[in-house]
């Protein structure tokens, strides 16, 4: 089976988080099991255009930004047209049911919803548009489209917001890795382990260590 993904990252990118390594993870299992998956998104400077990556093809264009600009043309331009499409939504999606084979069965997937992320993360210009598309224009877009997620929470959060229909939750696993034991702190020790994000909840964090402290 062809699977093809639109994400604004790959697990490359400078930026990549953890939804990068969700789906690299997953894509790299598929191809193990012998199916042929390819990831369209963003790029950065100096970044190859395109390379594989655990069996993985990955194709960047643009920026990622602009990627849902050049995403389109991309596809259009593919030699061979996918069985599956997984959309990714990182507060905005591809709108791939405007461009992409109605044929083609398509999955829109949402870490979460970002609603009130927008206010906290960009300016009085942008957040309100990033809000209007999230809310308003993509539940129209997607009325039809199967989603999926990654925690009953986030079903939850979707399921409010009007979205079309959850037909998973595919929890993040993770990999086991040989450690090393270290003796306790002496002193009470609290480790953040997270991308400095104002969403990311380190006032709170913060604040709460603070107040333990006293």
């Amino acid at each position: 089976m062809k699977i093809l993904i639109f994400n604004w990252r790959d697990i490359k990118n400078p930026n990549s988080g953890g939804s990068e390594i969700y789906f690299h993870e997953l894509a790299r299992r598929w191809v193990k099991k012998g199916h042929k998956v390819t990831i369209i998104c963003g790029g950065w400077n100096g970044c190859k255009r395109e390379e594989i990556i655990d069996g993985v093809k990955t194709i960047r264009v643009g920026k990622e930004i602009s990627s849902y600009l050049f995403a389109p043309i991309t596809y259009y331009r593919l030699k061979e047209k996918p069985d599956v499409i997984i959309d990714v939504e990182n507060g905005i999606p591809f709108f791939t049911p405007c461009f992409t084979d109605k044929k083609i069965k398509k999955f829109l997937h949402i870490h979460h919803i970002h609603r009130k992320v927008w206010f906290k993360e960009k300016n009085l210009i942008l957040a309100p548009i990033g809000w209007f598309i999230e809310t308003k224009i993509m539940p129209l877009i997607y009325k039809n489209t199967s989603i999926i997620t990654l925690s009953r929470s986030s079903a939850e959060d979707i399921k409010k917001e009007g979205f079309g229909k959850i037909v998973g939750i595919i929890n993040p696993g993770i990999n086991f890795f040989s450690h090393r034991v270290f003796p306790k702190n002496k002193k009470p020790t609290i480790l953040f382990l997270n991308r400095i994000k104002k969403y990311k909840g380190i006032e709170t964090f913060l604040k709460t260590a603070e107040e333990m402290k006293n």
